[in-house]
């Protein structure tokens, strides 16, 4: 008698086990699931406006070290090409947030000094000059946006006057010449002059950085251009 009242007790252990215990996992995960947050355009403007006036500035740097703006900065750049984006500058613009004081691109007064002193500050904490690595920061972005916008009033040719002007080195000196001959031989090792397979490739996306910083510079509009210039 004991031992099938224990035989009874192990069958339905291991029916708990089975059948009992996997639901209620799985209604956990449901749960957390759809607790997630469901992103709408006019929820996450909504968001946006919330945490930029909690944080009084609308710095990307900002939102990302903040949980709740790390939420909304992870929602702007999973469905910003849907909601029709470009950039962080253009969602402040969508909500009128670009006199929020802080530190973002839109909010700070750029004089060359401020420019200067921010691009070594900048280069000093990433360990190198190089507008792949200032681009691909929240702060050196700003920065290199700063760069792009002013360049011409404060008399910089291209990147890598703004970087000798703090009295650094370029991460690689580009000439027209020097960016030709690499531009041939990366195009026919790859068969393709591509910019997306140059992005691709170790020594292309050198390239194609050296070719976006120095564009103007060596005369050159486009990608299209480039590839002409170099016989292709």
């Amino acid at each position: 008698m004991k031992a099938h009242k224990l035989k009874i007790i192990g069958l339905v252990c291991l029916l708990l086990v089975l059948f009992v215990l996997p639901a209620d996992a799985r209604r956990i995960k449901e749960s957390e699931t759809t607790s997630a947050i469901q992103w709408s355009q006019e929820l996450f403007l909504k968001e946006l406006q919330e945490v930029a006036t909690r944080l009084k500035t609308t710095s990307s740097y900002a939102f990302l070290n903040d949980s709740e703006g790390k939420k909304v900065y992870a929602a702007f750049r999973y469905h910003r090409r849907e909601w029709g984006y470009m950039s962080w500058a253009d969602v402040l613009k969508a909500v009128g947030l670009e006199a929020v004081r802080g530190v973002s691109y839109m909010s700070i007064r750029w004089t060359n000094e401020s420019f200067l002193h921010k691009l070594k500050e900048v280069a000093t904490r990433l360990e190198t000059t190089s507008s792949r690595a200032f681009q691909d920061d929240s702060e050196g972005s700003n920065t290199y946006r700063a760069f792009e916008r002013y360049r011409h009033e404060w008399g910089y040719a291209s990147w890598a006057d703004a970087v000798r002007a703090v009295g650094l080195e370029p991460v690689f000196s580009w000439t027209r010449e020097v960016f030709i001959d690499k531009f041939k031989e990366v195009a026919t090792r790859l068969n393709t002059t591509s910019s997306s397979a140059f992005q691709d490739d170790s020594e292309g996306q050198k390239l194609y950085a050296a070719f976006y910083d120095h564009r103007y510079e060596w005369g050159y509009e486009s990608w299209g251009d480039a590839v002409k210039a170099a016989g292709f």
